[in-house]
């Protein structure tokens, strides 16, 4: 007797489960066996597992969460596989405080894809993927889901949580005598310590107990001769754990991180403390025949290194373009002073002109004059020597190009975060046309003509290979520093030009198909001498001219 059943009548288990069970399989075959899985309940939107580290048998603390994803219908654009997000659910990523990995397994192929899905959406998005309702994750074909993963989210994870312990530490700590602070740090983080008021060192001191080794190797003698360096100038030295023994730290910080069962310091960084009272002085430089030429009436100096036998100043908490480095000998007496030149983005090209116009006026001085306007005495009446840092000639230049279109143009131009050496060229490409109305070029040269001026220049090159015809450039503005400077008409003289065949062709194409507002660029060749661009209207007017002018009138 064959028995029949109603299949319909059957419960039916649909793709989406077997895919989601296929792709937890999946992934905890490859998850060690020792870590901790656990499964998230339906209620909590976004995160299907969360993994707790365990480490030769102890268990870590150290969690990541999974958003698992399961497709046959993988989709590929190039070298990445994608997939489309609420956004409402990448905000819900942005909000948990752990580690989040989004994982997408392709059930036809039997491979999976992940990344770190935070750090994706802070870094790769579009800026304005909260303003949808949708957003498209990205994940490169190289990021494959397999052992090879393992050590490198381990060893993020495990960063991670040690520092959210500190974190944690410093937040919650209340030390009667020392405050701590957490700085991140681009490969880490770093722990400060500091006393909670004034003289709490004193009222509880802790020892550091270490000894230097400087043996009679290379390394050694170097390391004792940065060692002499720093006790007698004080310039910050930094010694590793093969010239060193001790130093251990571990009483310091365990009043907030008791369960640190050891420190091992690595490295020692060793720096003077920075001074508290500022000096000011006046600097004035005098000529051959005792005339003032420049004068600074109040910098302000603090020691930034102290040593046994030196003393370093300078004046960088100013803020000014000029810095003042002064070192005081304790042993001769004697005091060494410098002048840089500091400018940084966002300083004023105005400030900066002036900066290398008063230091030009400093490196012609010959006698230079310090007084200490504290007690009122001299500290240096001597010949001026090479005190000044030599400014580069080309960049003196660019300056005076870049103030040059700043008065002609009328507009405040401001030193921008970085300067290619295209900007630079253009820069002083413009600033010649506007100081002198015309430049001279060389090969090769493009130009932008209209449909007339196109015909004249087949018809003058034609003649006698020179070329003398008029122009614009209104209708390409060049960028300085943010803004657009237009340079109007122009006029090209050419003395002698070459023309390819293929040029020679398209300018005929031109004007037999194109209308009269079309624009062509043309390119050619000139000789030695090269070409000159006029623009009439930055001709500069000579004053007989305008007084000749007004006569007329």
């Amino acid at each position: 007797m064959l028995l029949e059943i109603d299949m319909s009548s059957l419960p039916i288990r649909n793709r989406k489960h077997v895919l989601e069970e296929e792709s937890r399989k999946f992934v905890g075959n490859i998850i060690p066996s020792e870590w901790i899985i656990r499964g998230e309940s339906p209620s909590d939107y976004g995160i299907d597992m969360q993994i707790e580290l365990v480490l030769n048998e102890r268990v870590t603390g150290a969690s990541w969460s999974i958003q698992l994803k399961a497709t046959d219908k993988l989709e590929r654009k190039k070298d990445v596989v994608t997939y489309s997000f609420k956004t409402s659910t990448l905000a819900y990523f942005l909000a948990r405080p752990e580690r989040i990995i989004y994982i997408m397994y392709d059930a036809v192929d039997k491979v999976a894809y992940w990344i770190w899905i935070q750090e994706y959406i802070r870094n790769d998005l579009e800026k304005t993927w909260l303003k949808q309702k949708t957003a498209t994750v990205k994940i490169p074909k190289t990021n494959i889901f397999n052992n090879d993963a393992i050590p490198i989210i381990q060893n993020r994870v495990l960063h991670d949580n040690e520092a959210h312990r500190w974190l944690s530490a410093v937040q919650t700590a209340n030390h009667p005598y020392f405050s701590y602070q957490f700085q991140s740090k681009d490969n880490g983080f770093e722990i400060g310590v500091s006393p909670r008021y004034p003289g709490a060192d004193q009222d509880s001191p802790v020892s550091i107990n270490g000894t230097f080794r400087f043996d009679a190797s290379e390394h050694g003698r170097a390391n004792l001769q940065k060692f002499k360096d720093m006790i007698r100038t004080g310039i910050p030295a930094e010694f590793d754990s093969s010239v060193f023994e001790g130093f251990n730290v571990h009483d310091i910080f365990y009043p907030i991180m008791p369960e640190l069962e050891s420190f091992q310091t690595s490295k020692i960084l060793i720096s003077s403390i920075p001074g508290q009272n500022p000096q000011t002085i006046k600097v004035s430089f005098f000529d051959k025949h005792g005339t003032l030429v420049q004068r600074f009436p109040f910098i302000e100096l603090v020691d930034v290194q102290s040593g046994t036998e030196e003393v370093t100043f300078t004046n960088k908490a100013q803020k000014l373009s000029i810095t003042t480095t002064m070192t005081v000998s304790k042993v001769s007496n004697t005091i060494n002073i410098s002048f840089g030149f500091d400018h940084g983005p966002g300083t004023p090209i105005q400030t900066i002109y002036e900066t290398i116009t008063a230091m030009m006026d400093m490196n012609d001085a010959n006698s230079i004059e310090i007084i200490n306007l504290q007690t009122d005495t001299v500290l240096i009446r001597d010949d001026f020597k090479d005190y000044v840092t030599e400014i580069p000639s080309q960049f003196v230049q660019l300056i005076e190009a870049l103030m040059i279109i700043q008065e002609r143009c009328n507009i405040e131009l401001i030193w921008p975060d970085s300067l290619e050496p295209e900007d630079a060229e253009r820069i002083l490409f413009v600033a010649t046309i506007l100081f002198l109305g015309k430049v001279r070029v060389h090969n090769p040269i493009t130009v932008p003509l209209l449909y007339e001026g196109a015909e004249k220049l087949l018809r003058v090159y034609q003649a006698k290979n020179s070329l003398h015809l008029r122009g614009t450039s209104a209708a390409k503005a060049i960028d300085i520093l943010g803004f657009s400077i237009e340079l109007g008409d122009y006029v090209l003289y050419a003395p002698e030009v070459t023309m390819s065949v293929d040029d020679l062709q398209s300018i005929d194409t031109f004007i037999k198909r194109g209308k009269l507002q079309d624009v062509l660029l043309v390119t050619f060749h000139t000789g030695e001498v090269g070409a000159e661009l006029i623009f009439p209207q930055w001709i500069p007017v000579m004053e007989d001219e305008e007084s000749g002018d007004n006569d007329k009138d």
